[in-house]
């Protein structure tokens, strides 16, 4: 009886598509978060000292701008999410070379300026970020050998 496969016949790349697919799973709940609410996060009051009513009333169209600007961030990673989920269906679980490359460009351009923010202005998404980095590394790092051999 042949014994059967998960995503792939390679033990260490489907450890490594499941710890990708988790990472992309934790950016696809952020984005719909930052899309949905469109408001501040309990970390974005902490580090500015000001709310959001606050805003309203100074200038009611500065919190339409950074809504917008929120929603835009989430579509953002909202895009890197369902583009890692392409990828990893589409050609990564073949061993695609070039999807290994553009899946790490990919999530290196979020998470480079992601991180920085994130260590500036603090708060629970940091936890988040540094889960998101350490489920990247390790998932390239155990897919690599199965591209490059």
């Amino acid at each position: 009886m042949r014994e059967s496969k998960l995503f792939t016949d390679s033990k260490r790349l489907n450890i490594a598509i499941i710890l990708l697919i988790i990472l992309d799973l934790i950016i696809l709940i952020m984005g719909l978060v930052y899309i949905i609410t469109a408001t501040f996060q309990s970390y974005h009051v902490d580090y500015m000292g000001i709310t959001e009513s606050q805003i309203r009333r100074f200038n009611p169209k500065l919190m339409v701008l950074i809504s917008f600007f929120l929603r835009m961030v989430g579509f953002g990673f909202l895009s890197v999410s369902i583009g890692g989920f392409i990828i990893i269906f589409a050609s990564f679980k073949k061993r695609e070379k070039w999807s290994w490359l553009l899946y790490l460009i990919q999530h290196l351009l979020i998470a480079t300026p992601l991180i920085w923010i994130t260590l500036v202005v603090g708060g629970l998404s940091l936890i988040l970020v540094i889960i998101g980095w350490i489920l990247l590394i390790l998932g390239m790092l155990l897919s690599y050998k199965e591209f490059f051999r």
